[in-house]
């Protein structure tokens, strides 16, 4: 009898079916999926298909993009809190979590300097000082995965972004450059399918003049005029959803704390008044398909507030007090919320709040390392390309062939322990 042979290969990952790589590739991180492009051209051709990129973000959750900030340093890092972490931190294990999703946004008017510096330099990714007064950035919100900047003093919007592709498209340049301030905001017209970047211009010393409304569509030229806004002083934590811009009127003197924009109509509209007082600091978010708002008056309290049917008057409905045991409260005026299946995410003063009221548990998380300053906005992250839902634009790609100081720091999510205290919440019934 002749001898068997043994098998030349043995089976691997790559002998699976295409829908199953695709199926497995869909349950990973963002940076797990990322580092997947690198594997072999098979698993880059499939992550990179529009096709893969839908599913992906029809399936994403929404969660805390967190941005280092600093007065004498430029600040490109985001980094994002994946579920992954959010896991761990059910696990009612004790958490000590090294944030390793970084992204990267890119800086304005930096192409030229970073050219001169890279030139003739045979070193690679060296890091380059740029001066923080010309190339800060703001982050104005977020909209199906792409991210708006604008830049200080002045605000006006200068990018729109995807930190998980790597690219951006320059909105073009402001055609009222004398305008001491602006308003901006982002969003998709559903009708369209196209996306919008608002603008309301400042009247500067006349606060009784017009205040003109500005629309760019990305893939066009110019800016376009719109008319005028209604009376209000400018804009805070905007907040997009269905089709629909929302922020809180600031300042404003009238009845309108919360007013809209519609991105189809490009109207301006504005909602119930919700029964808060005006002292309180407020911040605007959506837990599932609903616009909430949270509250809280710089004590221990936080209120959430939800408005299921825009525009029906008496809609706005408190959803649930969370007490928190701070000694000496919240000082910060920053506030950001997000809810997943019913869990709720509270960022507050460099901390993570995390609430399940379900299981009555709460959680207070630090974030080491991140500055005396530091800024979050909610966001689904997207694999969807730029060039796949603009056309005309040119886009670029963000620049990962320098380094300015700060990309390589290391950010940590740290449980705050709060043995022997007590918490308090209160559903309400709508």
């Amino acid at each position: 009898m002749g001898m068997k042979t043994r098998r030349s290969s043995r089976a691997s990952i790559m002998d699976l079916p295409e829908l199953i790589i695709e199926e497995i590739l869909l349950h990973l991180s963002i940076k797990g999926i990322v580092m997947c492009k690198s594997v072999c051209k098979t698993w880059h051709h499939l992550i990179s298909c529009p096709h893969f990129a839908m599913l992906h973000f029809a399936h994403a959750k929404a969660c805390i993009l967190v941005r280092p900030s600093d007065v004498g340093r430029i600040s490109r890092m985001l980094y994002f809190i994946e579920p992954s972490e959010i896991n761990v931190i059910e696990s009612g294990h004790e958490v000590y979590i090294k944030l390793d999703t970084k992204l990267k946004i890119p800086l304005h008017n930096v192409d030229a300097q970073v050219s001169a510096f890279c030139e003739g330099n045979t070193k690679r990714k060296r890091t380059i000082e740029l001066d923080p007064k010309n190339h800060k950035i703001i982050i104005v919100n977020s909209c199906n995965g792409f991210l708006c900047l604008s830049q200080p003093p002045h605000n006006n919007p200068t990018i729109v972004c995807n930190p998980v592709t790597n690219e951006y498209i320059e909105l073009p340049a402001a055609s009222n450059a004398d305008q001491s301030m602006v308003d901006c905001g982002f969003g998709f017209c559903q009708e369209t399918n196209q996306y919008k970047v608002l603008r309301v211009l400042n009247p500067g010393k006349n606060q009784h003049a017009n205040r003109v409304v500005e629309i760019h569509t990305l893939g066009t030229k110019s800016w376009r005029s719109i008319g005028f806004s209604p009376s209000f002083r400018y804009i805070t934590s905007p907040t997009y959803l269905n089709g629909v811009l929302h922020w809180i009127s600031g300042g404003c003197r009238g009845t309108d704390l919360v007013l809209s924009f519609e991105f189809s109509s490009e109207c301006f509209s504005s909602l119930p008044q919700p029964p808060i007082s005006r002292l309180s600091r407020i911040c605007m978010g959506i837990i599932g398909d609903c616009l909430c708002l949270s509250a809280t008056s710089g004590g221990d309290l936080i209120d959430i507030w939800v408005i299921k049917s825009c525009g029906v008057q008496k809609s706005w409905s408190k959803l649930i007090s969370i007490k928190i045991p701070t000694p000496g409260g919240w000082k910060s005026l920053y506030l950001q919320l997000i809810s997943s299946c019913e869990k709720f995410l509270i960022f507050l003063e460099n901390n993570i709040i995390y609430y399940d009221p379900k299981r009555e548990e709460l959680k207070t998380f630090r974030l080491h390392r991140m500055g005396f300053i530091s800024e979050a906005v909610v966001h689904t992250p997207s694999f969807i390309s730029l060039k796949d839902v603009v056309t005309g634009a040119n886009i670029k790609s963000i620049s990962t062939g320098f380094k300015v100081p700060g990309d390589a720091m290391s950010i940590y999510l740290r449980e705050n322990r709060m043995d022997g205290l007590t918490f308090v919440t209160q559903w309400f019934e709508e």
